[in-house]
């Protein structure tokens, strides 16, 4: 049933014996979306599933943040910086974390909150930038850019896989993190690489389109806490993941 039927949720659910929840759903996830009212709703969803589960049985909760939950920032990020986000969508994941924290200190609950940085690879949204730009050159659209001075981290999805299931093993683990990449890159660098990895010539359009109004400039993140209390550290390069991502997408070109 959907996650926004309280009632029908609990007699689906309740009588379930969960040990680990991961909550990944999240409505308005698309750029246009994240400024919409809908947003309100992601925090009644997950107030329903506290509702409806039986919290007695649960060792830990995974909740899925945001690199949008930060403020704009041009120095590391680290978990303790500020949160002041630019969105919507930012500001619920935040109000989302903070409910969590409270019930979860109540319930006794291990909460693992993964503010992810840009993920990336199969099976991802066309409309986001690493698919949408490998989708378009393979299918010979004539792409424009910005000018791609921002600095963002970019991490591959077998890489968040492997955050997930060390956060439900490692029974330290009760916090917030910052899951990303070792190294960010300027968009304009990981666009250029797509055109060298497709063997495409790149016929120079960075700057052709302007930065968002709400454009963050700089997601540098640190993750050194959670290489300390997950015993984590992400195995995929980016330019191990766009060969894979390649491949893919590639081979469901026509699907």
């Amino acid at each position: 049933c959907s996650l926004e039927e309280k009632v029908k949720l609990k007699k689906k659910i309740s009588s379930l014996k969960i040990e680990y929840v991961i909550h990944c759903a999240w409505k308005g996830v698309k750029a246009l979306e994240r400024n919409s009212i809908n947003q309100k709703k992601n925090l009644m969803i997950v107030k329903n599933i506290f509702y409806a589960l039986n919290t007695k049985n649960i060792k830990a909760f995974i909740g899925i943040g945001s690199q949008a939950e930060y403020s704009p920032n041009k120095k590391i990020i680290y978990e303790n910086s500020k949160l002041n986000p630019l969105t919507k969508y930012g500001k619920t994941k935040v109000d989302v974390y903070k409910y969590l924290k409270k019930q979860c200190k109540i319930k006794n609950i291990r909460l693992v909150w993964l503010r992810i940085f840009s993920g990336y690879g199969p099976g991802s949204n066309k409309k986001w930038l690493i698919p949408y730009i490998i989708n378009g050159l393979l299918m010979k659209k004539k792409m424009k850019f910005t000018a791609g001075n921002q600095k963002y981290n970019f991490i591959f999805i077998w890489d968040i896989i492997s955050a997930i299931e060390k956060a439900i093993i490692k029974k330290n683990a009760n916090d917030a993190y910052n899951l990303a990449y070792s190294k960010s890159y300027k968009i304009n660098s990981v666009i250029r690489l797509i055109f060298k990895k497709l063997k495409i010539k790149e016929k120079s359009s960075f700057g052709s389109l302007k930065y968002r109004k709400d454009q963050i400039m700089n997601y540098t993140p640190s993750i050194e806490k959670i290489k300390k209390d997950l015993n984590w550290k992400p195995e995929y390069s980016l330019s191990k993941g766009l060969d894979i991502t390649i491949d893919y997408i590639k081979k469901n070109l026509k699907k």
